[in-house]
């Protein structure tokens, strides 16, 4: 059980490589989320500040990459698809990871 609500859904499409440089997309997989829409400023992971347009909470250790293009629905019927710019865990004293944060 995640210790926020989490009423929303992400897909999240693995994006693959062939030997050529063709990028395929495998099969979408859905998570529960808590998405918060806002623009902010965040660090990523070659340490530039970029625009977050939305911070995406997950349950526990999700499985999303930089390379994975994530999309949601809001509930207005407006659909966004970006790659995260930032993907962070956090974690309780006993090690567990207890949240996954997704910067879009």
């Amino acid at each position: 059980m995640a210790i926020i609500p989490l009423k929303q859904k992400i897909t999240v499409e693995r994006a693959t490589q062939d030997d050529w440089g063709n990028e395929t997309l495998e099969e979408p997989v859905v998570y529960k989320a808590r998405v918060s829409e806002g623009t902010m400023l965040v660090r990523n992971r070659q340490g530039e500040e970029v625009a977050s347009t939305a911070q995406i909470r997950l349950d526990k250790l999700a499985d999303i990459q930089y390379d994975d293009y994530v999309s949601y629905t809001d509930e207005l019927g407006r659909t966004i698809r970006e790659k995260p710019v930032k993907i962070s865990t956090t974690r309780m004293f006993n090690g567990k990871a207890t949240l996954t944060k997704v910067h879009l």
